[in-house]
Order: structure tokens, then C-alpha cells, then sequence
């Protein structure tokens, strides 16, 4: 999905990674969610 080129990074610290997958799950996947949050948006 996204690739960065970061190996190091991304194998010192996997945070952003899972970080930015837990995102794009929350925020795009869910319509429910998104539908609750539109007033917000």
C-alpha cells in the first residue's frame, strides 16, 4: 500500500508504519465512521 523507502527506519521503528495502516483502516474502511465524522469534516 504505502512504501517508503525507509528499511531502516521501518526495521528500528515500526510504529509509523502500523500507525499509518490503523489510519487508512479507521478513516477509509469503516463507513460508519466516516459517516458519523462527516458533520465533523
Amino acid at each position: 500500500m504505502l512504501s517508503f523507502p525507509l528499511p531502516a527506519d521501518a526495521n528500528a521503528a515500526p510504529q509509523p508504519q502500523i500507525s499509518i495502516s490503523f489510519y487508512v483502516n479507521v478513516k477509509y474502511y469503516p463507513p460508519a465512521r466516516h459517516e458519523d465524522e462527516a458533520g465533523t469534516e
